[in-house]
């Protein structure tokens, strides 16, 4: 048989810990500040992907410079415009809100694909 002290310290010892898990557990559960989070993240990661956009393509202005003779003009004006486009299209990025810039990315890495080809045909002339 338990005696009633024991008993006393068993109750007050449940309270404590039904009131450190009351109190843990809105600290357990996601707070309402996690979308701005989610957006802060986004938005780091639409940084990061321009940053490196902005370099591959100064990268590219680079290399089109260096393959540029006087046999392969027109390869390299091909590649200059597509470079241009590119450009323009990162620059679209850094506006675009969030419904629109996967649509601007799609369209930016097509024609960055296009001018990695042009680059080629004029660094293979």
């Amino acid at each position: 048989m338990i005696s009633n002290s024991a008993l006393a310290r068993f109750r007050w010892k449940s309270l404590g810990l039904w009131l450190l898990l009351a109190l843990a557990l809105p600290a357990a559960t996601p707070a309402r500040g996690e979308p701005a989070d989610a957006e802060a993240l986004r938005q780091q990661a639409v940084s990061q992907y321009i940053d490196g956009a902005t370099r591959e393509l100064e990268a590219f202005g680079q290399k089109i410079s260096a393959a540029s003779r006087p046999d392969n003009q027109q390869e390299c004006g091909e590649a200059r415009a597509k470079l241009d486009a590119c450009t323009a299209l990162v620059a679209e990025l850094k506006t675009a809100d969030p419904g629109q810039f996967d649509q601007v990315k799609a369209r930016y890495e097509r024609t960055r694909d296009e001018l990695v080809r042009a680059l080629q045909a004029a660094q293979k002339k």
